[in-house]
């Protein structure tokens, strides 16, 4: 380690209360990513507060709401999203030539708090108690945003000057497709290597897993509940929820052979699962209910890819699996289940001895931790950065892990800071300095 890295890391430490403050700050803005239809709370309020710390730094800012048309183009956009009051960030710390350029890239959006009744802190109060900040996105990722923003603090306070230029992204809708990081990527901004501060509990997370969400709708024919009917070819009542069971246990066989197929199994990854997640069926208590659907969450792995980074082969064979079901059920025979494919989010498989995996390892060790590479079951940004513009890119950051999404959310100081010191040698390393 150089007098300077000795230098940043030293800062870091003596900027503790200011990075704590700076999360406990990022937390009071509800940024709760809305359903369809719904309005934005915080989400423009936050990019600007981000907006101006970043000037501060004397970066480039770009806040724009990007064009959903442009956006519609992409194979998991969702129908009705929309950027208006939802800001993208971008910002450029310009470097002074020689060096590799590097993104930094954080989400803002959370998932809902509810139910609040349940929470013992506020949600939004970036609450300390017992070495820990609490609130919704603390861990998910806001710390993570705080310590990008310190660390680039800690540099500048040295006085040195980057070689590779830095691009700061802060994004929205990294909970529901990623497609704020995407609309980064189609304003052209690329760089050598990026960088995401998920909560990783300090791991190294170099792969995810990829993930398709479909909706399954399973006809009826619709009766009388309380009376005896004849077999369905003579005109008797068929239940759709009981069809629906049918062919969930069915998908269900799908996944168990999937536990145990060699081209099903990763490294870093677990085998991939088919999830029900939402049920819907009947209008009437005594009715035999004609229509039923289910939501699907259906993992898939890197070796599942198609040629364009997305996952129609694994789409295919869901389809083909329910074709097949007319071999064990008449009804769903002639009336096959209808499979409407609402999302597919790629995966992401770096090596190892990739350049950005290698840097990060040697700034980890620099900091004095143990260094732990490892894959992650669900799914980050990182894989669009990787699929749509060739960016390779790596999840390091303050947990716990098992803290996202949880009621009464918190981040770890002590974390909180061994990231911000990491993230700071990272930079310093990747980028080069004068």
């Amino acid at each position: 380690m150089t007098s300077k890295q000795s230098e940043i890391l030293s800062i870091v430490r003596s900027e503790k209360e200011s990075l704590v403050e700076l999360v406990k700050r990022l937390i009071t803005f509800n940024t709760t990513a809305p359903n369809l239809g719904e309005k934005p709370i915080d989400d423009k309020a936050c990019q600007e507060y981000i907006a101006d710390a970043l000037e501060d730094l004397d970066m480039e800012v770009d806040l724009w709401e990007p064009d959903v048309e442009t956006m519609r183009k992409y194979p998991f956009y969702i129908q009705g999203q929309n950027f208006r009051d939802r800001p993208v960030l971008a910002a450029r710390l310009k470097g002074s030539g020689g060096g590799r350029s590097l993104i930094l890239n954080g989400h803002i959006d959370v998932v809902s708090a509810e139910p609040v009744k349940l929470w013992k802190h506020n949600p939004w109060s970036g609450q300390v108690e017992n070495g820990r900040i609490y609130g919704r996105g603390s861990c998910d990722m806001k710390g993570g945003i705080g310590a990008i923003i310190k660390a680039l603090v800690a540099i500048k306070k040295t006085g040195i000057r980057l070689k590779g230029d830095v691009i700061v992204e802060t994004v929205v809708d990294e909970e529901i497709n990623g497609i704020g990081t995407v609309a980064c990527i189609d304003k052209g901004y690329r760089a050598d290597a990026a960088l995401i501060p998920e909560p990783t509990d300090l791991d190294v997370w170099i792969a995810n897993r990829g993930l398709l969400w479909a909706e399954i709708e399973i006809s009826g024919r619709s009766g009388h509940a309380e009376l005896t009917h004849p077999h369905w070819k003579d005109g008797g009542a068929v239940n759709s929820i009981e069809k629906a069971f049918f062919t969930l246990g069915e998908l269900k066989r799908l996944e168990r052979e999937w536990q145990e197929r060699e081209d099903k199994k990763h490294k870093l990854l677990s085998p991939p699962k088919i999830v029900p997640t939402i049920f819907s069926g009947g209008d009437f208590w005594a009715t035999i209910p004609e229509r039923s659907r289910m939501t699907m969450d259906i993992q898939y792995l890197p070796s599942d890819r198609d040629e364009k980074g997305y996952g129609s082969l694994v789409k295919r064979e869901i389809e083909d699996h329910l074709q097949r079901l007319a071999d064990v059920d008449s009804w769903l025979g002639e009336h096959p289940p209808s499979v409407r494919w609402l999302m597919d989010l790629p995966p992401l498989d770096l090596e190892s001895e990739q350049p950005v995996v290698l840097a990060m390892r040697k700034s980890i060790e620099s900091v004095g931790l143990g260094v732990r590479i490892a894959g992650f079951d669900s799914w980050t940004d990182a894989a669009h950065l990787m699929n749509s513009a060739m960016t390779p890119g790596i999840c390091f950051g303050p947990g716990p892990t098992s803290a996202a999404h949880t009621i009464d959310e918190y981040v770890s100081i002590s974390d909180l800071l061994k990231s911000t010191e990491v993230l700071s040698s990272f930079i310093a390393e990747w980028c080069g300095y004068d």
